[in-house]
């Protein structure tokens, strides 16, 4: 089945992930605009996506906010734009072969705000990663808010 938008849920207490966009979600799919919490693993999960489009969403009380991996198959030209992600365990974490990921944009508007997480605000994981440079062609982090708890 296709989706082309995810929007407007309120996704809270689920067993494992509260979104799961696995392999099959091609080019112009938007997750907009839900609110995600209190999920135990994942808030929202994208693996193996293509061109997805993660925006303006509110994720809070996961165990990782939102989480990107390629599992198998390319995430090239996925963007996470406009995001509030917070208290969770871990804010966004790319897997350690996401390429082609862009967190934050040019606009203003593209700018996560990404707060009072338990450990990290991005956590690139190590791997085979062409690209672990915060500014390199492939992945790009800007406009974000990065707040980091005290101990």
């Amino acid at each position: 089945m296709l989706f082309r938008s995810i929007s407007g849920f309120t996704v809270d207490r689920n067993g494992v992930d509260g979104i799961q966009c696995d392999l099959g979600f091609y080019g112009g799919t938007n997750l907009i605009s839900n609110t995600v919490t209190n999920n135990p693993q994942v808030g929202i999960r994208a693996s193996g996506t293509v061109g997805l489009s993660i925006s303006k969403n509110l994720v809070t009380g996961n165990g990782t906010g939102i989480a990107v991996s390629n599992s198998g198959g390319s995430v090239d030209g996925t963007s996470v734009k406009g995001n509030t992600v917070s208290k969770n365990g871990d804010g966004v974490v790319l897997g350690p072969t996401a390429q082609g990921v862009t967190i934050g944009g040019l606009g203003g508007q593209d700018g996560n705000t990404i707060q009072s997480n338990a450990r990290y605000g991005i956590e690139l994981e190590p791997g085979d990663r062409k690209s672990t440079r915060l500014n390199s062609s492939h992945t790009v982090i800007s406009y974000a808010v990065f707040c980091l708890k005290k101990k």
